[in-house]
């Protein structure tokens, strides 16, 4: 099995006090939430990767702005994640949910009610 770590990004969207989650709606962590993201191309910056992510996901623009956090993992098929998150805003368009199964604008305060991703609770935990 290859070692090699995977990068994601992962943005915390704040605006009007609540922070935009997203419900996964495919594989094994279907049905969770997760705050929005992806993978990291070849070449790619983090930021680049994150600003394209979110277009191809939420259909919208967003500022990158500090590192929020950055947490790593074992994903049960063995995988090797790490999570880079970043706090963000809109900058142009409205978040829709183009890939994921809905999406919601949430307080801090009532994360604790969402089922996340293994990947995503610890980020969840911090921001409660």
């Amino acid at each position: 099995m290859d070692k090699t770590p995977i990068i994601i990004t992962a943005a915390i969207i704040e605006s009007g006090g609540k922070l935009l989650i997203a419900k996964r709606s495919e594989g094994s962590a279907k049905g969770k939430w997760e705050f929005p993201g992806g993978k990291m191309e070849y070449g790619e910056t983090a930021e680049a990767c994150l600003k394209r992510e979110i277009q191809e996901e939420l259909g919208c623009e967003i500022r990158v702005g500090a590192l929020f956090d950055v947490t790593t993992f074992i994903a049960s098929d063995g995988r090797h994640l790490v999570i880079i998150f970043y706090n963000c805003s809109v900058t142009a368009g409205t978040p829709h949910a183009k890939e994921h199964e809905e999406i919601l604008w949430v307080l801090s305060k009532d994360l604790m009610n969402y089922d996340f991703t293994k990947a995503d609770s610890e980020a969840m935990k911090r921001l409660m």
